[in-house]
Order: structure tokens, then C-alpha cells, then sequence
């Protein structure tokens, strides 16, 4: 039997390749749900369309803001901190300047995150044992079970579309202000290697009483139709039509052990803490970058032996629009990246730089109020006016150029704490400031300008672009791993998540951490 371990993106991507190919699958998983009453709530409004929702009805799905270690607001599953809980006791990592997502959810960070789907350019496989020719047609079968919203425009010649698109969302009215203004002025832009174009963003449409976007602003708290692409959608959607898959959900991994011709996985139960041991065939680990590296330097025995983890740097860049445009606060809008634009100006960068514009929320508003207080009545009518002027970009950059993470698990009284300890890289704060002149100086063409006074720089890992622990090698040494993602001269455990990864390109992480995850599986014996 082959197990795969966790329900995240990579583990439902790999499972699925496994049973495409006739096998048994059971999928081994921590298996935390959201709230029931939450969820009731959710799916009573999810029959409906937003215009039958009350004003509480609304706020309900909100929830309070509440704030991670950088004072901005923690990311949330409609007001739930589920996807999050339990981390610190079962997985359990010292985190010195490194802000280290990890979810013990089914389906994982997907729970929450912002469902944008960018395959990997040519040029982003430099230093990797694999190509995109390798990658392509699972790139097209991930693509198939996440849906894709997208258009065939100018960052399909960096960007394969890979399939047609499965559905298209509207444009913001800033969005198309700044995409009209950029498309009049593409061919200076692009002389100056600025790209751009429609956000790519995993939509699924399931089945249900809506059918396609209803534009009702509420996707940073959760799509209360479901149709943001989650891991879990693929669990109970497409694996279980397979009568040889299985989910076991409550238990947490802590070693595998090959032995002869299979493996023992040491697990925990969630709830009681009770050890129990499963026997594989084969194991795939999906455990997501952070546990995968702990459970692997465990089952290693490599206490103590640091190993070095990449990311992509992180940064938060407002910038305010050359005009002011109608009222939006009340615009049917969804909220989500409205658009991408990439860079690849070698003066400033040897790699591209992703950017990701987002548009209009209430975020912004219910910060301010939240911050303000009492105070904020006062000024609110000011305030609202010039937030619906903001957009926000979010930009990534390559892990050659950002800042990096080392590793080492530490022996505890009971069990083991992965340490985790930020290596600065004073070259991210250079491209940073040529990214933001660049903009600067093409304002006009973009339709807004940079405040620089508002960029804010996150913490190594708080992009949750992270990998590369045991990076795949065509002939590996040490703890690097094979191209099917095996490390340390293992044969039978694969490691499909973005551990294996040789690099961290800027561009969006999840859809080719679901392709390479795909291809082990598909490929291993």
C-alpha cells in the first residue's frame, strides 16, 4: 500500500497521479476541520446569493481581526483560526526572525491562501534536474482538478497557460484603470521589461447553487460557495470516487524507517497523543516544508546537523492611483489578485520578480478602525476616500536573492523542536529599492505611484514560498535528494513537496509544488 502523508496541495496532487496510474492509495493526515457551527453558517449562506444576506450575516463569516507577529492581519478561514491549531504542541519549531506557517488542516494551507497559479518559466528551472518540457503535462493535470480563471494574453509567451481557462473573473474598476493604462503604454513598459497581465487564480466551481463568481468581495475571509481552489476539494471530489483510496485522518507523523521492502511510519494521534505505527509499500511525503524537513532529520537521525532552507523574500508595497475615480467601497468586486506583473530587468535583478496587485478590500478600513478607535469616526469620511484610492502590490523575489532560513532539529525531553534562524541577505533591500524607482519612474504608464513609506519587508518565510531542504540533484550527495525526491539514499520514502525543491523562484509556488509532486509519483516505481 502506498501512503502518502498529508492533504495538502502536494499530497492530494501526488495521490491523484498514483491512482491515475491504478495503485492503492491511503492518505495519512492530521485531518483538522473547521468549526461545525461555522461551517452550518456557511453552507446556509452558500445557497444564497449575497443580496440575501443581512448586514450580520456578513460580518458573521468575518469574524474579528486578529494579527500576526508583524501587526498585519493574520489570514483567517471565515474567522477561524482552525487551520492553524495544534501546531505549536505537535509540531513544535523555535522560530528566531522566521515566521514559520504550518497547518495540521485537511487540505492544509489551502485552507486559506490567495489561490494565485503561475507555472514555473524556463529560465526558473536554471539549477534544477528537471525542465518545463518535464513538468508540462502534469502541469495540465493539477491545472485540471484546481480550475483555472485566467485570459490567453501577453504573460502566456513567459507563462504556459498549460489549458484552456476554466472560467474568467472581472476586473476591478481600479484594476482595469491600471490595466487599460498599461496596455496603452505596453511597448515602453516592456521595453523596460515590465510584463504584465490578468491574475492566473485556481477557481474551481463545484456543483452547487452557484455556479461561477458572484464578485461579493468576501474571498480574504473565505468563498462561502467554495469555489477557491482548496486540497480538500480534490480529497472528497476526485479521490474518494477511487475504491482504492482511503483517508485516515487524526494522526501526526513524527519518523519513517525503511526496511527491506517497505516502511514503518511512527505517527501520534491528534487527540490523545497515543503512538500507533503504519506499514507502506512506499511512502510520499507532503507534509508541507517545514514538518517534512523536521519528520525527515528525525527518521535521519541528523539531531543537531543544520541544513539550509530557501525562500522567496516578501514585501508589502502600497501604492495610490494617478486619478481619483468613483466611489468603490460598494463595488461588487472579488478580492483576490487582480493582476500580475513581472520584471526581468537583469540591472536589477539576475532573476524575475513577481508582483501581485490587489485591489479594493475593507481590510484596509477595518484596520483603520480597529487601530483608530474612537478616533476614527472623525476622520472615517477622509480616510475611506483616500483607501479607495490604495492598491496593494505583493512581491516575491528569487531565493538566490532573499534572505535565507537554516534548520536543525534540537532533541527534547519529549521528542524534538525544529529550530529555525533567519540568514539576512543585504542584496533584497537593493532590488527592493530599484523595484520601487522602476515604478516610480513609469507611474504614469502604470496609472499609480509607489509610497514607499508604506513597504513593508516580511520575515524569511512569512510569503510561505519555502523549501528546498533536501534539494533534488541529478546525482545527490549528502541530504539532497534524487529526482524522485528521495533523500539520503532512501528508495521507497519521496518527499513531493516543495522540501526537494533546488530553488525558490519568485513566481507563485503552489502549482508546480503540485506538478513535481505529480511527476514523483507518476514516475516512481
Amino acid at each position: 500500500m502506498n501512503f502518502v502523508i498529508g492533504s495538502g496541495p502536494a499530497g492530494v496532487a501526488a495521490a491523484a497521479s498514483l491512482l491515475a496510474r491504478g495503485e492503492r492509495v491511503t492518505l495519512l493526515d492530521a485531518g483538522g476541520q473547521l468549526e461545525p457551527d461555522i461551517q452550518s453558517r456557511i453552507e446556509y449562506l452558500g445557497g444564497r446569493h449575497p443580496e440575501a444576506w443581512s448586514a450580520s450575516d456578513r460580518e458573521g463569516l468575518k469574524g474579528p481581526l486578529r494579527y500576526n507577529t508583524e501587526r498585519a492581519p493574520l489570514k483567517l478561514a471565515f474567522g477561524s483560526d482552525y487551520v492553524y491549531r495544534d501546531v505549536e504542541r505537535l509540531q513544535p519549531v523555535v522560530a528566531e526572525g522566521v515566521d514559520a506557517y504550518r497547518s495540521l488542516a485537511t487540505g492544509g494551507l489551502s485552507m486559506l491562501w490567495g489561490a494565485s497559479v503561475l507555472p514555473y518559466s524556463d529560465a526558473d528551472f536554471d539549477g534544477w534536474p528537471v525542465n518545463a518540457a518535464d513538468l508540462s503535462r502534469h502541469y495540465a493535470a493539477v491545472l485540471a482538478l484546481t480550475g483555472l480563471a485566467a485570459e490567453d494574453d501577453a504573460l502566456s509567451k513567459i507563462y504556459p497557460l498549460y489549458i484552456s481557462p476554466t472560467t474568467r473573473l472581472n476586473l476591478s474598476t481600479q484594476a482595469r484603470f491600471m490595466a487599460e493604462r498599461m496596455a496603452r503604454h505596453s511597448a515602453d513598459l516592456e521595453g523596460q521589461h515590465i510584463h504584465f497581465g490578468g491574475a492566473r487564480l485556481a477557481i474551481s466551481e463545484p456543483g452547487g447553487a452557484i455556479r461561477s463568481c458572484v464578485h461579493c468581495g468576501m474571498c480574504l475571509y473565505g468563498c462561502p460557495y467554495g469555489l477557491i481552489y482548496s486540497a480538500q476539494l480534490t480529497l472528497h471530489n476526485h479521490l474518494a470516487r477511487f475504491p482504492g483510496f482511503a483517508y485516515v485522518p487524526g494522526f501526526v507523523v513524527r519518523r519513517v524507517t525503511e526496511h527491506g521492502d517497505g516502511v514503518t511510519i511512527d505517527t501520534v494521534s491528534r487527540d490523545t497523543s497515543t503512538p500507533r505505527c503504519f506499514e507502506a509499500s512506499r511512502v510520499y511525503l507532503a507534509a508541507g516544508a517545514i514538518a517534512s524537513t523536521a519528520i525527515l532529520l528525525e527518521s535521519l537521525q541528523a539531531h543537531g546537523q543544520p541544513v539550509s532552507m530557501l525562500q522567496s523574500e516578501h514585501f508589502l508595497l502600497p501604492m495610490m492611483l494617478r486619478r481619483l475615480g468613483s466611489r468603490i467601497a460598494g463595488e461588487r468586486l472579488h478580492t483576490l489578485s487582480q493582476l500580475f506583473i513581472e520584471i526581468l530587468d537583469r540591472g536589477i535583478s539576475q532573476h524575475g520578480i513577481h508582483l501581485q496587485l490587489y485591489t479594493y478590500n475593507d481590510f484596509y478600513a477595518r484596520m483603520a478602525k480597529d487601530q483608530l478607535g474612537r478616533i476614527y469616526p472623525m476622520v472615517a469620511p477622509v480616510l475611506e476616500r483616500l483607501i479607495e484610492q490604495v492598491v496593494l502590490l505583493k512581491g516575491y523575489l528569487h531565493s538566490h536573492e532573499s534572505s535565507g532560513i537554516r534548520a536543525t532539529l534540537e532533541p527534547r525531553h519529549a521528542g524534538s523542536a525544529l529550530r529555525l534562524e533567519a540568514v539576512a541577505e543585504p542584496a533584497s533591500d537593493a532590488i527592493i529599492r530599484a523595484v520601487i524607482k522602476l515604478l516610480g519612474r513609469n507611474s504614469r504608464r502604470l496609472g499609480a505611484f509607489p509610497l514607499r513609506v508604506g513597504l513593508r519587508k516580511g520575515l524569511p518565510g512569512s510569503g510561505v514560498h519555502v523549501g528546498g531542504s533536501f534539494p533534488m540533484r541529478r546525482h545527490p550527495v549528502g541530504l539532497q535528494s534524487d529526482v524522485l525526491g528521495r533523500p539520503a539514499g532512501l528508495k521507497r520514502v519521496h518527499i513531493v513537496d516543495s522540501s526537494v525543491f533546488p530553488t525558490i523562484p519568485a513566481a507563485t509556488i503552489t502549482l508546480t509544488i503540485m506538478a513535481n509532486a505529480h511527476r514523483i509519483a507518476a514516475e516512481s516505481a
